[in-house]
């Protein structure tokens, strides 16, 4: 059985940004997944030149890649030898390989990720999604093998939590 500890829910990024709010992960300091700086050019002396600037903050909702083939995994666990064989739809089996390793305490030698051909995720499968990671679960649970394929609906409803899945 699992011990859980309640942690305060944050419902607005700021809050979780915030010095005093709970660190949720070690390795991620200030509660922050990851950041990316794409600065291109002299920025400032862009604003000087400009004729008007503005600043504001956007916000906008999630989106979806629609591609045209689903979400999907086939999880085969090898209770003899202890492995897992993924077959998944993702454009990076390299980060689902050390995800899956993460999440399920395995060695990174007792799974094996295969990538079929399939049409584009536009972006969508950059990263391990959470599917991939509970199909996983769900075949070493049953010590067989697991498919999950979400509906376009499922895809649409759980868009926000397709995210990159942290394991303890």
């Amino acid at each position: 059985m699992l011990d859980l500890e309640p942690l305060p829910t944050v419902f607005k990024a700021p809050a979780a940004l915030a010095p005093e709010a709970v660190q949720l992960h070690e390795n991620k300091p200030g509660n922050i997944e990851r950041e990316v700086d794409h600065t291109f050019g002299d920025v400032e002396a862009g604003f000087d030149a400009a004729a008007l600037v503005r600043e504001e903050r956007f916000h906008y909702a999630e989106v979806t890649h629609a591609m045209m083939e689903p979400n999907a995994a086939l999880a085969e666990w090898d209770a003899e030898r202890g492995r897992l064989t993924l077959h998944s739809v993702t454009q990076v089996p390299y980060y689902v390989h050390l995800a899956l390793a993460r999440c399920l305490r395995l060695d990174e030698s007792q799974i094996r990720v295969i990538k079929p051909f399939v049409g584009g995720g536009f972006g969508h499968r950059t990263e391990t999604l959470n599917f991939e990671i509970i199909a996983a679960l769900l075949a070493r649970a049953a010590a067989g093998a697991v498919k999950v394929e979400l509906s376009r609906e499922e895809t649409f409803l759980t868009i926000a939590a397709d995210r990159k899945p942290t394991c303890g």
